[in-house]
Parts: C-alpha cells; sequence; structure tokens
C-alpha cells in the first residue's frame, strides 16, 4: 500500500510514518509538491502516479479544501482521502469531491488511524462512508428566457372604404397641420405690466459715484475728539 502525507507538522509526519511502518510512505507539505514536478529553486522528490491512501492535514480552512480537490482533479482520482479537521480553522467536508474520504478530528488523529490500521476497519469505514454519503443531484443553470416583444404600435393610414362609404368626401383635401408653438401674447397696459418687453441688448444702467465724504475740520482746540480701534499705529 502507498501512502501519502500532506503536512507541514513534522511531529506528525513522524508519528503517522510509525504507524504506516512497512508501507511506501511519502511526504509532502502542500498539494503542489505533489502535482508539480518542481518548484522554484527546489527540486520535489518523485511521487508516484498513484497511491493508495492519502491523509492530508487541513489547518487551512477554505484552502485546504481547493488543495484537496486539486489533488483529485490532478492526479489521484482512486485514492481514499482522510481528512484531518482542524478544530480551529475547520473544513466542510462536504465542499470535497473526492467519495473515497473520511474526516477525523486533528487532535483524535492518531489513535483514530491507529485503531483503524490495528482493527482492520480501514476500508470498511471508507466504505460506510461512501454508502452513507447523501447525493447531490446536479441541476443545470436555468437560461432566463428573453420576454416577448412588444406589439408594434399600428400606423395610422387614410382608409378608401371611408371615403367611398361618404359620398362627396375626399381625403386627399385633408392635410395635417403641423403643431405650432403658442403665441407670447404681449402684455396689456395698465395692469402692472410693461406693454413691450425691454431688450436684453440695452446697456445696464451705470451706477451714480457718491460724492466725497466731508470730513469737518477741527478748528478748535478744545475739541474731543474719539477713537475707537485695536491698532495701536492707527491710534498713534
Amino acid at each position: 500500500m502507498k501512502v501519502l502525507v500532506v503536512s507541514y507538522d513534522k511531529t506528525l509526519t513522524n508519528k503517522l510514518s510509525e504507524i504506516f511502518k512497512g508501507y511506501e510512505f511519502f511526504h509532502a507539505r502542500s498539494g503542489d509538491e505533489v502535482t508539480k514536478a518542481s518548484g522554484e529553486g527546489e527540486v520535489f522528490q518523485d511521487f508516484p502516479q498513484e497511491v493508495d491512501l492519502i491523509i492530508y492535514d487541513a489547518v487551512s480552512g477554505a484552502f485546504s479544501e481547493e488543495d484537496i480537490n486539486n489533488l483529485y482533479s490532478d492526479r489521484f482520482h482512486s485514492a481514499k482521502y482522510i481528512v484531518l479537521i482542524d478544530e480551529l480553522f475547520p473544513v466542510d467536508i462536504n465542499n470535497i469531491i473526492p467519495k473515497n474520504k473520511i474526516g477525523i478530528p486533528r487532535d483524535k488523529a492518531i489513535p483514530e488511524i491507529q485503531n483503524l490500521m490495528s482493527t482492520g476497519t480501514l476500508v470498511s469505514a471508507f466504505q460506510k462512508t461512501t454508502e452513507q454519503a447523501p447525493t447531490r443531484p446536479v441541476s443545470e443553470p436555468s437560461i432566463p428566457t428573453p420576454p416577448p416583444p412588444a406589439p408594434a404600435q399600428p400606423i395610422f393610414e387614410p382608409s378608401m372604404e371611408l371615403e367611398s362609404a361618404i359620398p362627396g368626401f375626399d381625403l386627399s383635401s385633408f392635410e395635417l397641420e403641423q403643431p405650432t408653438s403658442p403665441a407670447i401674447e404681449e402684455p396689456i397696459p395698465g395692469f402692472g405690466m410693461p406693454a413691450t418687453v425691454p431688450s436684453l441688448s440695452q446697456e445696464a444702467p451705470t451706477t451714480k459715484e457718491s460724492p466725497p465724504l466731508e470730513v469737518p475740520s477741527i478748528a478748535s482746540s478744545k475739541a474731543k475728539l474719539l477713537i475707537v480701534a485695536f491698532e495701536r499705529q492707527l491710534i498713534e
């Protein structure tokens, strides 16, 4: 049996390698290390084209869901998946595409997997989960139908039947009058409105300059003068 563990936790990986001692054991930090041949400045180890069991440490929430689905879609279609669900960043097991999957709490992963391996119930656990998994009907997106076009408005055309029904009635003598803008009536003198409207081109009346203010001279030395100001220089 070929086992692939995807996890950043080295302690967890070492414990799982002890459980699966004697099997072909592979380790990756993420799904990209498996699906890509090499990375930037680092060549990853060679992974087999198919594995029997994938244990995925899903500590990244929605990112882990996407990474598991990419592993299934890009490479490992027939593998069984054990998803270790973290309490702080849980994943929704229903969002994971593979059918052969089971979810185990991350803090109980080691004893749960040890129990499945020691009792030989690993395969039956997947079969039970697959039978109980509800099937989701795939509904095709409905395309909204456009509304029917509005009926065309009938265009009035003179009917010859009307002309023949009334003796002496000739439609050619009728002409449609073009609408004209209403005439503006001139205001009536004597009702508070000017008889003529002044033209806008007339020059605006100029304001008359006021004569300069005459300040009486203070000839007497006994005259009293009051200055009200905050500016000291002005007062002096």
